[in-house]
């Protein structure tokens, strides 16, 4: 009863929302798009990552534009957090905390199965500045389903073992209802 019909979900994006949720996210993706549309060749302050039909193409912009900026191939670069690219927003930690002092993510609290982000940096730089030390590669999904979903690996921080996460299961989604 509660269910997006089948031929809506067929040629929209993955999802496992009631109707009701459904509809108000399609109505909030409309507003996103009709506020970037209002001035296309800005990059809008913030965006809301789970809100787009194609976050990959998104986050491929951001590396072809830092490349462009710093003169690098586009082979070197990779994602990573701060400094140039965009705000991204939206999007919930499944399977452990993130504690906003440190910036870094912790066990999860009891009774917890999701700890919201907060807004989170999105640039690109080469492979030589990414693998450091104390960082976690942290698979991005659309919802909780995982698998066909993956948007990309966000880097965070941690002072545990990086394995401890990955055992864990630890990721980021952007769809928990």
């Amino acid at each position: 009863m509660d269910r997006v019909p089948a031929t809506w979900a067929k040629r929209a994006w993955p999802s496992l929302m009631s109707l009701g949720n459904w509809v108000k996210n399609f109505l909030d993706r409309l507003t996103q798009l009709e506020e970037w549309m209002n001035n296309p060749s800005e990059m809008p302050k913030v965006v809301w990552l789970p809100g787009l039909s194609s976050p990959q193409s998104f986050l491929t912009a951001i590396c072809q534009v830092t490349a462009q900026r710093n003169q690098w191939e586009l082979a070197e670069e990779v994602d990573s957090p701060p400094r140039d690219g965009a705000y991204i927003y939206g999007l919930s930690l499944q399977g452990a905390s993130f504690d906003v002092e440190s910036s870094q993510i912790v066990k999860s609290k009891p009774k917890e199965m999701f700890s919201q982000m907060p807004v989170i940096h999105v640039r690109a730089i080469t492979k030589e500045r990414a693998n450091v030390g104390g960082i976690f590669h942290c698979p991005v999904y659309k919802c909780c389903d995982r698998g066909p979903t993956w948007y990309f690996n966000a880097q965070l921080k941690t002072h545990s073992p990086p394995a401890r996460w990955t055992l864990a299961g630890v990721a980021l989604i952007g769809e928990t209802a």
